[in-house]
């Protein structure tokens, strides 16, 4: 059963410089505790379609310009702004992609949690205490009690990391956003926290939107993944499909810049370029300026998403669909 749907979702920023479209009609759908994937390089839309779902885009500048959101059959956009707070951290949580930016220096993680708890589960006092330790458990710190009396700057990346998922989880959510979770962690820690995270998603049944810029932490996450570039969704395809057989050049370029044991002692491969601004994308295929097979089509069409082979879509006029 479909839990989230995602449908022909836009995102507009208003700049001095003119209106930037971060995210740009697109659509995905997660099901009932399926982990799906969201990739890309950063300024892509993924960050942005993650607070959209939550409405959590500043206005001004930021305004969700069109689409639906749909959860469980409610269009989330049409509720009105006092009532969301009964979707945003209950029904839907987020792990937010820089701890350090997200949680309040001058408050304790027990005022972090507490708070949470207590608008989320309508308790107090030491009940509320209580299950803010139970909370930083489950994600996985050790000596809760005594941490829950910490402040965020005697914490290390990784605990600080794990309060955010504690936080996330106070609302015992059907659907979990984690939004780079494992930004500016190295590569250990990073490894635990997503452990810690498919633990917690495996014993609660929820569904998650993992969102981040490398293909190998969803290679064994996730289900079905979305490639996004410069707010479009380029492709879409079962994880384990999408790369072993990709099909849009970005994609491809994507995994070659992967270090594997195939390549193992020779020079990984980059991306020339970077990823357009929203303000002045390019005519054709947004990836056009820096796809080495460009053709000339590529820079007057904009190509659309179609089905290549079953539930494998791609945005490229050099794919051709199954029916061709």
């Amino acid at each position: 059963m479909t839990l989230l749907s995602v449908e022909n979702l836009s995102v507009i920023f208003e700049t001095e410089q003119g209106i930037a479209r971060a995210v740009d009609g697109i659509n995905l759908f997660i099901e009932e505790s399926e982990t799906v994937g969201l990739v890309g390089e950063s300024g892509c839309g993924k960050t942005v379609t993650g607070l959209s779902i939550l409405r959590l885009i500043p206005n001004p500048p930021g305004r969700i310009e069109g689409g639906k959101i749909i959860f469980k059959d409610e269009n989330l956009l049409n509720i009105p702004t006092q009532k969301f707070s009964h979707y945003r951290g209950k029904k839907i949580g987020m792990i937010f992609q820089d701890p350090t930016v997200s949680l309040n220096p001058v408050l304790s993680i027990k005022e972090h949690l507490v708070e949470t708890v207590k608008l989320h589960k309508k308790v107090s006092g030491q009940s509320a205490i209580n299950e803010s330790v139970r909370l930083l458990e489950e994600a996985g710190i050790s000596d809760a009690q005594k941490k829950l009396n910490s402040y965020p700057f005697q914490l290390s990346g990784g605990e600080k990391q794990r309060v955010m998922i504690a936080l996330s989880l106070a609302g015992e959510p059907e659907l979990l956003i984690a939004d780079e979770p494992t930004t500016s962690l190295d590569v250990t820690i990073q490894a635990q926290i997503l452990n810690s995270i498919d633990r917690i998603q495996k014993a609660r049944g929820m569904a998650m939107l993992l969102i981040t810029h490398d293909l190998g932490v969803i290679s064994k996450r996730t289900k079905r993944s979305y490639v996004m570039y410069a707010g479009k969704i380029v492709e879409e395809a079962p994880t384990k499909e999408l790369l072993s057989n990709p099909n849009h050049p970005y994609t491809k370029a994507l995994i070659n810049a992967l270090p594997s044991r195939k390549r193992r002692g020779k020079k990984l491969e980059n991306i020339s370029g970077a990823v357009p601004a929203p303000i002045d994308f390019p005519k054709g295929c947004r990836f056009n300026p820096r796809c080495p097979i460009a053709i000339e089509k590529c820079k007057i069409e904009e190509p659309s998403l179609i089905e290549i082979t079953s539930n494998h879509k791609t945005a490229c006029h050099l794919c051709g669909s199954r029916n061709e």
